[in-house]
């Protein structure tokens, strides 16, 4: 192997291995790097890092059950159970952008609410005909 040639391996691995190191370093604690369908370097929220956020949480519902229904326009979502956030879902559409907050909201249903009333309404029939009530 010639020296010219020995010098270029060497320079394509330090190449590489500065670009790997930029990588990991261009998002934050919790974020992973993700390159997007067209080719955009994004950082996404990593699920269950809690970092910065105080200690992990057991949740009861993940978060991002249903999340299409909560988030139409979500195509990814990141749960993320931390004890100063809470429960928590990260929307992000499908070029991997994070969608604000307040464009995805999950409906929170309240006594009064015709669709609770009508939950409600029908859980007493089922109980009432299992038990004969």
């Amino acid at each position: 192997m010639t020296n010219f040639m020995a010098e270029f391996i060497i320079l394509v691995i330090l190449t590489i291995t500065v670009l790997n190191v930029e990588a990991s370093n261009e998002c934050g604690a919790c974020e992973q790097l993700v390159i997007n369908k067209i080719g955009d370097r994004k950082c996404v929220r990593q699920p269950q890092c809690c970092e910065q956020h105080g200690i992990q949480l057991t949740c009861l519902v993940n978060p991002c059950t249903n999340y299409n229904t909560a988030c139409p326009r979500a195509k990814h979502c990141v749960p993320v159970y931390c004890e100063e956030i809470g429960c928590t879902a990260f929307y992000y559409d499908d070029f991997y952008n994070l969608i604000p907050g307040g464009e995805c909201e999950v409906k929170v249903l309240k006594i009064g609410d015709d669709e609770l009333d009508g939950i409600v309404s029908r859980a007493r029939r089922y109980v009432s005909s299992f038990f004969g009530i």
